[in-house]
């Protein structure tokens, strides 16, 4: 994972709350999966105003990953048992 420019670190300490669920939310927005989000984002953000957002947003694109796949194998043809 990509580390954060100290610039970006700095500035998320000076965010209110309301400007750093804007700013997670724009990022999120820039991310196709659950590892460029995590790269997008720096942790004193997520840690500072979001302790489980993290956690949680993970576990949303996970799921949605698996009913992606789940849905891509239901539209496969079944196999005939031998």
């Amino acid at each position: 994972m990509e580390s954060v420019p100290s610039s970006i670190q700095s500035s998320v300490s000076l965010l209110s709350p309301l400007e750093a669920r804007e700013k997670v939310r724009k990022l999120a927005l820039q991310a196709n999966n659950v590892d460029v989000f995590f790269e997008l984002i720096p942790d004193d953000l997520l840690d500072n105003f979001f302790s489980d957002y993290k956690m949680l947003v993970r576990h949303k694109m996970l799921e949605e990953q698996c009913d992606n796949i789940r849905e891509e194998l239901m539209k496969q043809p079944k196999k005939a048992d031998d």
